[in-house]
């Protein structure tokens, strides 16, 4: 019987040297997922990705879908805090109780004793 993977959660900085390791052909796949206690379709997986999407991080456009996507985020909070903010003072002007000459027509006096 073969040996027995245990999956093991992995931290983006450990990600980055263990994909680099076969990139630089030092040591085989194999060696570096015993080293790191991780499957080699893993490391191979992490290596095809960065090698294809390498160029997104160096290329002339890089950082370009990370801001857009952070402005996004950002116009989508300040609404969601617009919309917060409007609902608490409804809140609060709705809720302050009315005065005490008011609150007396609200009781039904008809009612039997």
């Amino acid at each position: 019987m073969g040996q027995a993977w245990i999956v093991k959660p992995f931290s983006g900085v450990e990600n980055p040297s263990v994909t680099l390791d076969p990139l630089k052909g030092i040591r085989s796949i194999q060696q570096i997922a015993e080293d790191h206690e991780v499957l080699p379709e893993q490391i191979s997986k992490w290596t095809k990705t960065l090698s294809e999407g390498g160029s997104s991080v160096f290329g002339p456009n890089a950082g370009q879908a990370v801001a857009e996507d952070f402005e996004r985020g950002r116009s989508g909070l300040h609404s969601k805090i617009g919309q917060l903010a409007m609902e608490v003072d409804f809140l609060e002007r709705s809720h302050t109780a009315p005065p005490a000459r008011d609150r007396t027509e609200l009781v039904d006096t008809n009612l039997p004793s």
